[in-house]
């Protein structure tokens, strides 16, 4: 078995130049010169009435370091020299500018020198987000959540997550009104649980007397009233443990507090096997012919810790991880119910519904892609970058990246309706002039997804990693494309969305970290990467012959999705799959979603429609 040496990569590239290159001017031939680097643009001379004539102050940007030239601007010669950028950036920062005062920050959290300064990095940020700057209140609220440079405090860090989403209301306001939410359904689910203690009672005693009075010619009639009571009984007993097992979690509520429910999900359930084609109603399984018996396995995520979990209405085991497996007698027409109680009472639930072969969900699926595709609301442009690299020149070739390239491409543009570019074995020069093509046509307005597989590589550190295109040579780390490099790029991309999707190992070393904040407001800039693993190798093969484990957990959850999908959504469903074939092989591979780091990501996410126009 082979293991895919990659890591993350988006590349993008500004998406509207302030001075449009003219066609053959300067042509670029070597990539890097499509870098982004911190520009300090000539002085421009302004006019005061008829006579007066003025140099206003130099500003720096970031920018190509092609178009930096094209403009007679200067920056390092080396783009990891940040000493000569924080001269750039300080002057301005000090002049007011947020964005500024932003990079500044950045720039002391990366480090001068070498020398980081986390506690500098977080005045800089707050100077920026209290003058309004999103990535800055993103920034500050990172520090927060890890105690970098200031003190550890998540009430401060889900708040300016929450500001930057545009959430101005009080974080820790809103748990504790979920909590008293809570003890009130509380106290309501007891009454419940007595009215279905006494409904049970009363079924049972009709079912034992309708039993001994079957004769006759009302044997039908009786045997139809007792199978009617028979699923009576059935519900009572389900309704009656789950109200039992929400009423019991529920006493933990006295132990919780606002720090407890602050960015915390509520539980959430996904199905592993088999696949499963989610709707808004039950999720349907296919039969074979006949029905059979069909173990289903599922995960349960709880960040408050999971207080019980019932497949209708008995108790069933979840491992450390959260896995629970049950074997069914399934018959088309069977339902099962599972539901998930965490220790703040809240639930999840999830239905399984099976079908025979003729009941095949690729109907279900075309239907509802034509629901959400008639449906009114925002249409944004979609544009997908496919790279996939097997066939390398000095390195092992991947077995399955090509073929996960390609089958991802097709899904995309078949199922979600997004203009896609496809590039199979891609040099450096050519990837990044593709990128820069796509990079210019790219508005606030549009959404972008960028799918890699390839080599890639980390230094011993473990603080850079790399990504390696065809013509990537193992002993020239000048030939290796940095992380860092690719997210001052997207820093700087106009597309409103990005997921960057990456089957790659040491992907881990491209996320931040940040509590999930569900949505954001307008305009706020999303940078998100989906990886396959953290900082470790993962697998090349694995998933189903002729792809990889993390591509065809993928595309088995974008394949069956008749409704609309966030990453997050994404995220659960895949890693949830990931996860547990990867343990049956006898390799931890766990995929994660965050913020792409230094790439400017403020909030929200990208949102997947199939059948979109």
């Amino acid at each position: 078995m082979s293991v895919r040496r990659s890591t993350v990569v988006a590349l993008a590239l500004l998406a509207a130049s302030p001075l449009p290159v003219a066609a053959g001017e300067r042509e670029v031939r070597h990539p890097e010169d499509l870098f982004v680097v911190d520009c300090l643009l000539p002085a421009k001379v302004r006019s005061l009435g008829r006579h007066t004539r003025f140099a206003a102050p130099r500003r720096v940007v970031r920018m190509s370091a092609h178009e930096c030239g094209l403009r007679g601007g200067e920056h390092a010669a080396d783009p990891s020299d940040l000493a000569w950028a924080l001269q750039a950036w300080t002057a301005q920062a000090e002049a007011g500018d947020a964005e500024a005062m932003n990079n500044v920050g950045e720039i002391w959290e990366q480090g001068v020198r070498g020398q980081a300064d986390a506690a500098l990095a977080a005045q800089w940020y707050r100077r920026a987000a209290e003058a309004g700057s999103r990535r800055a209140q993103t920034n500050l609220g990172a520090l927060y959540e890890q105690g970098l440079g200031v003190e550890r405090d998540e009430h401060a860090a889900l708040a300016w997550y929450r500001r930057a989403a545009g959430l101005t209301g009080e974080a820790d306001l809103d748990a504790q009104r979920e909590i008293e939410a809570l003890q009130t359904e509380l106290a309501a689910s007891r009454a419940e649980a007595e009215a279905a203690r006494a409904g049970l009672l009363f079924s049972g005693g009709q079912f034992e007397a309708g039993a001994v009075e079957v004769a006759g010619r009302e044997l039908e009639a009786r045997q139809v009233r007792v199978a009617e009571l028979e699923a009576a009984q059935d519900r009572y007993r389900r309704m009656l443990a789950e109200l039992e097992a929400a009423t019991g979690s529920g006493e933990m509520l006295a132990a919780l507090g606002p720090s407890d429910l602050a960015g915390r999900p509520a539980p959430k359930i996904q199905f592993v096997r088999p696949d499963v084609l989610v709707t808004r109603g039950p999720s349907i399984v296919t039969l074979p012919a006949g029905g059979a018996v069909t173990e289903v396995v599922g995960r349960v995520e709880s960040s408050l810790g999971l207080a019980s979990l019932l497949v209708d209405g008995r108790p069933l085991e979840a491992d450390a991880h959260g896995y629970f497996r049950v074997r069914v007698e399934a018959t088309p027409g069977s339902a099962m119910r599972f539901v998930a109680v965490d220790r703040a009472r809240r639930q999840a639930t999830a239905e399984l519904q099976f079908v025979g072969a003729a009941a095949a969900p690729a109907t279900a699926v075309a239907a509802a892609s034509a629901s959400v595709a008639t449906r009114t609301g925002e249409r944004r442009r979609a544009h997908a970058l496919i790279v996939a690299n097997g066939n390398y020149r000095s390195l092992p070739a991947l077995a399955t990246a090509r073929a996960d390239g390609e089958a991802m491409a097709r899904v995309l543009a078949e199922r979600f309706g997004y203009r896609t570019t496809l590039l199979l074995d891609a040099t450096f020069l050519d990837t990044v002039k593709a990128l820069d093509a796509l990079g210019r046509e790219l508005g606030p307005d549009g959404d972008l997804l960028v799918y890699y597989a390839g080599h890639g590589r980390m230094e011993a550190s473990g603080d850079r990693g790399y990504w390696l295109p065809v013509d990537a040579r193992e002993e020239d780390p000048s030939t290796w494309i940095p992380n860092e490099a690719i997210a001052r790029i997207l820093a700087t991309f106009a597309a409103g969305r990005i997921l960057v999707v990456s089957d790659s190992c040491y992907a881990g070393a491209f996320a931040a970290s940040g509590f999930e904040v569900a949505g954001g407001s307008g305009g706020a800039k999303s940078r998100l990467v989906l990886t396959s693993g953290g900082l470790q190798p993962v697998l090349d093969a694995g998933g189903d012959g002729s792809h990889s484990i993390f591509a065809r957990a993928l595309l088995s959850v974008l394949q069956l999705a008749p409704q609309p999908l966030s990453a997050s959504d994404v995220f659960s469903a895949v890693a949830a799959r990931v996860a547990w074939k990867s343990s049956q092989l006898g390799l931890a591979q766990a995929p994660q979603l965050a913020p792409i780091r230094y790439a400017g990501h403020e909030a929200g996410e990208l949102v997947l429609t199939p059948g979109r126009g």
